[in-house]
């Protein structure tokens, strides 16, 4: 699986501190080697087709957005559980 940021991604990952950004770069690089890990809780967001979110930490959600490639995501936006409204 590969990923590509987008720059909404790249500014919210500049608003988290360091040990959160570490979390974050785990969680991808767990998802491009097994999207099915169990510890990334895959999950498609209701009522938002083609996006979906990965578990950096218990507080911390990864957003994904699917693309005609089904090789590829985008990582489009990373937060809390606030961000699914």
């Amino acid at each position: 699986m590969k990923t590509q940021a987008t720059r909404d991604f790249a500014k919210a990952v500049r608003r988290l501190d360091a040990k959160d950004i570490q979390h974050v770069l785990d969680a991808l690089s767990t998802f491009c080697d097994n999207p099915g890990h169990p510890g990334l809780n895959l999950e498609q967001v209701s009522g938002r087709p083609g996006v979906h979110t990965i578990r950096a930490t218990a507080a911390l959600r990864i957003f994904l957005q699917a693309t005609d490639d089904p090789g590829l995501f985008l990582v489009v936006n990373v937060g809390n559980h606030d961000l699914y409204r």
